[in-house]
């Protein structure tokens, strides 16, 4: 759901007097400096004025006080200045007030109450101003009510212009702005917000122009352009003096198109630090509005049960606040929010076609073709596949124009009907439409993890694909489709903008306070500071990557041939999930063959099982206890032995490329039975693999071996290595420093670092390697022009990603592959220090030897028993 904007006709009311007074003055001020608008108007209170001048000076309060946030005074003030112009006859004045106050009013949840007021302003040969119709639009939208916005705002503007009221066109235009893009009428959106910063900046106001550029930004999210908007919400909140009301919209909007990009974690935190603000501010209007965001993210999130209560919180509040449109959109997340909490049946059929009706009346286009979709898919479990084609139909009309979301969930529609029909060709069509417009919005973004969760868009797209091929067996069609939407990100060339020294610099800040931070730690010291100041480095930091932009490369489609041709003599085996089975295609000898292994709950709880012993024995224990993890450990090994190796029989001996889905990535292939001693190649993708793999070997030169801090048996393991490249660089203690290591990785055939890292589930790109000087950080190695052909990183759980939807990878492993590493040797659970030494020394001397990273590192693990390493890439 994309649906969101940045409202701005509850924030200003309009000066429809003259004259330079002091109270006028302090009303001009309200825009450029409120907190100084508001001391004017109080000095004028303070004194004995005229009516006219008391009246002016309240309204003035009373606006300074909505822009900072503080509506339950600006409703006071405001009150007080319309019973004035009221008594004395100041009509011009009395209407100004009242177009004031219904603002504040809306800013509370009372659009009701500020309507009434428009209805009692005085009218001019009886018709009501110019401004007061444009006010009522901008109520009507807050209300939900769109179409009759859209018919206000119309009649209002030339009556507008006729006036030179500059400042309330330009809030016309912005509100009138974000009504379009909600439409999907995103070039007529962009062109009135374009005016609507002219006018403004013709005119002085600082603020609207600042308002423009954040609707701008949100125009940018819908067409799919993330990095443009982030770079208009940074701008927009950059604007000296940004009072308190534009902060928490733009922080909204910020949250909203992190939901766009499927960040949902990210998108809470930005909600969460806008909460306090609406409380000290007292509105309550767009505390609803965060309400449902915060739904919104807990759905994205996979958390049904919290979001459909946070739903239906929200769509409480916006009944009572009479904003009907709004809660329309509640229930309907409310809705999506049950199927995905697994709800099913006639009931909530009955339901979604209610919500369908409840979205298209009030205008929620992608709300509403996305319950077409969900009342569809009940319709096709219930039996009933004519039913459901009949009821996607109108929905198949939205993929030619209009937002992204929009135009993706439209194509699943396309599909679904298709499917209904049984025309499984058109479906599949349909599938790799939506699924091209989704990597399209992937390719244009630049950082890392916006195009890591972007590619969540296309899942549901991939997931028609796949059970359509599943339930024919077709094995190729399998892999293929399992291909479509995987390792997305990876496969686009990296994104590398020309070097910014003020992102140089933070990183070297983030480096020296998280070495501080370590240390305070370390000595019992109160650390809260030093981390507060790390945060706000990674924050920054993140803030600055995310504007960065993508191109418009597109994503080669899986050759099959080629990649039986580069497969040769191994075996490669895809995993995949589709509908909570675990299924698997292996590719030998040219021929595709699909295997279902069971459900995907039950392989995962034999890896954690694995995972966990091995913790233990990693630990040293010994004893019973140490028994009782041993024998846990084989009952493990042995059910994923014949859950993933016994199905496949034609592998018969041959080396390994396997492609693992989901948490499988964490799998230490080598301690299978079936599979030990042979070479093993873990690949994010085939699709990646066979670049890698096909792709020609560029020419790279020297060694580099590092070893960091705190790491027992560090230089000792960089000593022993040592003796086998005696001509490598190599950084140990103080040498051993974050610029000095990437020096040395750069244009490295081989590079070995033996360190600590740290994995962050919060952001995965700030994951970092432990050096001399602090953290080397995940952004800093994608930096890299020339890539080291090979990197060991010999730490425990090195290897550990997050994991996305489309199985696209964010972490230190990922970011190698990325910038071009060939092959990653890394752990994927914990390992023991003195063992790995041992398992380091055997596995460089295969390497040394000219042998092939898996290889090589199948006979280490033969030799030493170590079997918590895989070789990632290709070899």
């Amino acid at each position: 759901m994309d649906d969101g904007r940045r409202p701005g006709g509850d924030r200003l009311g309009v000066d429809l007097t003259s004259g330079q007074s002091a109270a006028h003055a302090a009303l001009q001020l309200v825009l450029v400096d409120p907190s100084a608008a508001l001391a004017a108007a109080e000095a004028v209170l303070a004194r004995d004025v005229e009516p006219a001048e008391r009246a002016l000076a309240l309204r003035a309060a009373g606006q300074a006080c909505a822009e900072t946030g503080r509506t339950t005074a600006a409703v006071g003030h405001l009150r007080a200045a319309v019973a004035l112009s009221g008594r004395h006859g100041l009509v011009a004045d009395e209407t100004a007030g009242r177009i004031s106050l219904s603002g504040a009013l809306a800013a509370r949840g009372r659009v009701a109450a500020g309507l009434r007021e428009l209805d009692q302003a005085p009218s001019i040969g009886g018709r009501p101003t110019a401004q007061v119709v444009a006010q009522r639009g901008f109520l009507l939208a807050r209300a939900g009510r769109e179409r009759e916005a859209l018919e206000c705002w119309r009649d209002a503007l030339p009556g507008l212009r006729r006036l030179g009221d500059q400042r309330f066109e330009a809030i016309l235009l912005l509100n009138r702005g974000a009504q379009l893009a909600e439409r999907g009428e995103l070039v007529a959106a962009e062109r009135d917000l374009r005016r609507c910063a002219a006018v403004a900046e013709a005119a002085g106001l600082g603020q609207l122009v600042a308002d423009a550029q954040n609707n701008l930004g949100y125009v940018a999210a819908l067409a799919g352009d993330l990095p443009v908007a982030f770079a208009a919400f940074d701008a927009a909140q950059a604007v000296p003096g940004i009072a308190a009301a534009q902060l928490i919209a733009t922080r909204l909007d910020r949250a909203r198109v992190l939901l766009c990009a499927r960040m949902a974690s990210d998108a809470t935190v930005e909600i969460e630090r806008t909460l306090p603000l609406l409380e000290q501010s007292g509105r309550d209007l767009e505390r609803a509005d965060a309400e449902l965001l915060l739904a919104e993210a807990a759905l994205a999130a996979g958390e049904p049960e919290l979001a459909r209560r946070s739903a239906a919180a929200a769509c409480v509040r916006m009944r009572a606040q009479r904003r009907t449109g709004w809660a329309a959109l509640a229930g309907h997340l409310e809705l999506r929010a049950r199927f995905a909490a697994g709800e099913r049946g006639a009931a909530l059929a009955t339901a979604a076609r209610r919500d369908v009706a409840r979205c298209e009346r009030v205008g929620w286009r992608q709300a509403a073709v996305e319950s077409r979709v969900l009342w569809a898919t009940l319709l096709l479990e219930a039996g009933a596949p004519s039913r459901a084609a009949a009821v996607l139909d109108p929905a198949c009309t939205a993929t030619g124009r209009g937002p992204t979301g929009l135009r993706v969930v439209a194509w699943h529609a396309v599909a679904l009907r298709a499917e209904a029909l049984g025309d499984r060709a058109a479906a599949l069509r349909a599938a790799r439409a939506g699924l091209r417009l989704s990597r399209a919005q992937v390719a244009a973004c630049g950082a890392e993890d916006l195009r890591a969760h972007a590619a969540d868009h296309g899942s549901e797209l991939a997931g028609i694909g796949l059970r359509l091929t599943l339930d024919r067996g077709d094995a190729a069609g399998v892999l293929r489709w399992s291909e479509a939407h995987r390792a997305t990100a990876l496969l686009l060339p990296p994104v590398r903008p020309p070097r910014d020294p003020a992102t140089a610099a933070d990183l070297a800040a983030l480096r020296a306070n998280s070495a501080a931070l370590a240390e305070r730690i370390a000595a019992g010291q109160d650390s809260r500071a030093a981390a507060r100041n790390c945060d706000q480095l990674r924050a920054v930091i993140t803030a600055r990557l995310r504007r960065d932009p993508g191109g418009s490369a597109a994503v080669e489609e899986l050759d099959l041939a080629a990649l039986t041709t580069t497969v040769g003599g191994r075996a490669l085996i895809s995993f995949l999930r589709s509908q909570g089975r675990c299924h698997a295609v292996s590719l030998v000898a040219g021929r595709c063959r699909l295997r279902d292994l069971g459900a995907f709950a039950d392989v995962l709880g034999l890896l954690e099982t694995a995972r966990f012993a091995l913790l233990r024995t990693a630990g040293g224990r010994r004893g019973n206890w140490a028994q009782a993890r041993r024998a846990a450990l084989e009952h493990a090994v042995g059910g994923l032995d014949r859950l993933l190796c016994k199905a496949f029989p034609e592998v018969d001996g041959r080396d390994l490329v396997l492609v693992p889905t989901g948490d499988l990535f964490r799998m230490p292939w080598s301690l299978l039975p079936s599979w030990r001693g042979r070479s093993i190649v873990v690949a994010p993708s085939a699709r990646t693999w066979l670049r890698a793999a096909a792709g020609p070997r560029r020419r790279r030169r020297g060694v580099l071996l590092a070893g960091g801090p705190d790491l027992s048996g560090a230089t000792a393991e960089v000593a022993a290595l040592r003796g086998l490249h005696p001509d490598a660089t190599v950084l140990v203690g103080a040498d051993a420093t974050a610029a000095a290591v990437l020096r040395g990785l750069a244009g490295a055939e081989l590079a070995h670092l033996a360190c600590h890292g740290e994995f962050r589930d919060e952001n995965p790109l700030f994951s970092s390697l432990d050096l001399a000087d602090g953290p080397l950080v995940v952004h800093e190695l994608s930096g890299l022009r020339r890539a080291p052909r090979t990197l060991v990183l010999s730490a425990c759980d090195s290897a550990r990603c997050a994991v996305r939807p489309g199985d696209e990878l964010l972490g230190l492993t990922a970011a190698l592959l990325a910038t071009g590493t060939r092959t990653v040797v890394a752990a994927v659970s914990p390992v023991d220090d003195a063992a790995t030494v041992e398992l380091m020394i055997h596995l460089h001397r295969g390497l040394r030897a000219g042998v092939r990273a898996g290889q090589a590192l199948a006979d280490a693990a033969a030799a030493t028993g170590v079997y918590g390493f895989v070789c990632l890439g290709a070899d």
